[in-house]
């Protein structure tokens, strides 16, 4: 196993953990041992349990065993990431303190439509009270680079997650970083979120946050390794596999398609939905 080292917070390979239920809805922390294993074993740099759609269908005590779990499970080369929702307020601001005291290595924050004063006010307070690196996580669209360029300004934000198609957003958002400055502890970095552009070689930044790599662990370790051009040719699973894992059902592709490697149910909390027949099928044809 290649241990990768992550010196730079939200840098290198972070992998998207779904959140593994039993039949009746429960935790399984059984097969969330399993996922991690699997995880482990690629050697990736970090981990992000409890998040995105699927976040706000765990209970609080439930997001933070999973955090703990995962921080107890992985090696301590690798970091375990945590999830806010900025609209959570002074409570997300206490979950993200007992989320630090459970080993978590840092915070990502989903974008809120509340506002974009309160998500600066909000990323500000978190890094002051956990003194942990923070990574937003961007709205796509060119005309708010100069909104996510003010978080230069916050020395706990150590990158910005760039989940846009667009390939020049990125770049852009790097340059007005740049531009910003920031005298201490340099820029924020770019942490890519899109599967397509990473794996065509046009995403930005030195870090890559996705599913791919807890479902296809050795395929992506072994794009990762590119260091330019494609990192994987367009009739590989990991393309295929981009189209379900980038999804608003995301979640539940990603447990189906371990379920069919005999890791999991694929049991999801409402208002997610287990796959159609048509993906399942899918699915099942990229994994087995």
């Amino acid at each position: 196993m290649e241990i990768f080292l992550q010196s730079i917070p939200f840098s290198g390979t972070i992998a998207l953990l779904p959140s593994p239920l039993e039949s009746g809805g429960t935790p399984d922390w059984f097969a969330f041992g399993r996922v991690l294993d699997r995880v482990a074993g690629a050697g990736f740099h970090a981990a992000l349990p409890a998040c995105r759609a699927e976040r706000a269908t765990l209970k609080r005590k439930e997001r933070l065993a999973f955090a703990s779990c995962a921080a107890a499970q992985l090696p301590p080369s690798a970091q375990v990431y945590y999830c806010l929702d900025p609209e959570g307020g002074e409570q997300a601001i206490d979950e993200a303190i007992e989320a630090k005291a459970l080993g978590v290595g840092g915070f990502i924050v989903d974008p809120c439509p509340a506002g974009r004063r309160g998500v600066f006010l909000f990323v500000k307070r978190l890094t002051e009270e956990t003194a942990l690196p923070v990574c937003p996580v961007k709205t796509p669209g060119r005309e708010n680079i100069s909104f996510y360029a003010e978080f230069a300004a916050l020395p706990g934000v150590a990158a910005v997650a760039c989940p846009s198609c667009d390939p020049a957003e990125g770049a852009l958002l790097e340059r007005a970083f740049s531009e910003y400055g920031r005298s201490v502890s340099g820029a924020p970095g770019i942490l890519s979120a899109n599967d397509a552009l990473w794996l065509l070689g046009a995403a930005p930044g030195a870090g890559f946050l996705s599913y791919l790599p807890t479902v296809f662990p050795p395929e992506t370790a072994r794009a990762a390794r590119v260091k330019s051009g494609a990192r994987a040719d367009v009739s590989s699973p990991l393309f295929r596999a981009a189209e379900y894992f980038s999804s608003s059902d995301a979640a539940a592709n990603v447990k189906w398609a371990l379920h069919r490697l005999g890791l999991c149910m694929p049991t999801v909390r409402l208002p997610l939905w287990e796959p159609d027949a048509s993906t399942c099928a899918a699915l099942s044809a990229l994994v087995c």
